[in-house]
């Protein structure tokens, strides 16, 4: 919930940024798709500093 509003109902395994983002009003599939794109920008980042 945000401000007294439901912004999505998600299971037990939901990751945490996608919970915390939720909790700031962002709603559930926006919050899922944001923390994937950043997953995914955080991965190409560790291959750049590996490589």
């Amino acid at each position: 919930m945000y401000r007294g509003r439901v912004v999505g109902i998600v299971g037990p395994d939901t990751p945490r940024d996608v919970i915390g983002l939720m909790m700031a009003g962002v709603p559930a599939d926006e919050a899922a798709r944001t923390a994937a794109e950043h997953q995914t920008a955080l991965s190409e980042v560790d291959e750049e500093v590996d490589g």
